[in-house]
């Protein structure tokens, strides 16, 4: 079985993608687990912990991607500018964005906000792929995905949209471009070299400058204990697994049906957060995982 059969099986790449959007919904009670650990008090020492933790998994990715004989070949030079505009991009600035934005707003108009990624993501593919056809059933998929995900924030009495700024709203914002982006550019890359030594190649370099740029600025870090080490181990085993599988994903099916799931991964990681660190359960939480699943649902049985 090739890996065009594999990856693009239409029963198996749902399956797949859920696998790596539970990974990284389980990623967010990891991260608070090792903050308990590991201090960071600022956005730099934060930087480092990123930039560690994707270089790592860059490394990771690398071996597990020799272990299967891919080519780890960069052909032409066009291709070596694809892939550093998808380090820059799905990595580098993805999660310098991320973790700036995310220190000057709240955790639930940060995740509004990270979420338009996914939108964005089907919206440029129908535009630029011929294989993903913009239609009212996509429409309909995309409003139910974005609803669910404004229920889990809903709260009365909040005004999400007071007291914007570019440092928190604006970061986010152009963290969702990165996001749409990144995945639009892997299947450009795909085109060229094997999509999984790619994705370990941009891992690599982009976890580099961003462990890089936070020592610049200040940054450090210590693991004082076992049990950082260990939380950062799976931290980057899920990096390194769920990046290289989403990727692959994306390259070899239409990328509506797989950004969709993305919707999901916000209500996921306050369920599973609420299993491991014991955080209170809210009802809305499973409406709105019930308004997504309809999303991806209604999507994903659309011809195209």
């Amino acid at each position: 079985m090739t890996q065009k059969e594999f990856f693009g099986n239409p029963k198996l790449a749902p399956i797949l993608t859920l696998v790596c959007i539970l990974a990284w919904a389980g990623a967010f009670p990891l991260i608070k687990l090792g903050y308990r650990e590991i201090l960071l008090p600022q956005i730099a020492d934060k930087l480092v912990f990123a930039g560690i933790r994707f270089t790592l998994a860059g490394v990771v990715a690398m071996l597990f991607a020799k272990l299967l004989g891919r080519s780890f070949n960069v052909p032409t030079a066009s291709c070596w500018r694809n892939l550093g505009i998808f380090t820059l991009i799905n990595i580098t600035l993805h999660y310098l964005f991320s973790y700036v934005g995310l220190a000057y707003i709240t955790s639930s108009r940060g995740v509004i906000l990270d979420t338009m990624g996914s939108f964005i993501m089907i919206m440029l593919s129908c535009w630029l792929f011929a294989d993903d056809k913009l239609t009212l059933t996509k429409l309909l998929g995309c409003a139910l995905g974005f609803a669910g995900v404004l229920v889990m924030n809903w709260q009365p009495g909040q005004d999400l949209l007071a007291d914007i700024t570019f440092m928190g709203d604006g970061m986010i914002l152009l963290n969702t471009l990165c996001i749409a982006w990144g995945g639009i550019w892997a299947k450009f890359v795909s085109k060229e070299m094997d999509v999984m030594v790619a994705t370990a190649y941009s891992l690599f370099f982009g976890g580099g400058i961003i462990w890089l740029i936070g020592v610049v600025t200040g940054g450090s870090i210590a693991f004082t204990s076992s049990t950082a080490i260990w939380i950062t181990a799976v931290l980057v085993g899920i990096s390194a697994f769920s990046f290289c599988i989403y990727n692959q994903l994306l390259s070899y099916n239409p990328i509506s049906k797989i950004a969709i799931f993305s919707s999901f991964m916000p209500i996921a990681g306050v369920i599973i957060s609420g299993w491991l660190l014991g955080e209170p359960f809210v009802l809305r939480y499973y409406v709105a995982a019930i308004i997504v699943a309809c999303g991806i649902y209604i999507i994903n049985r659309s011809k195209k």
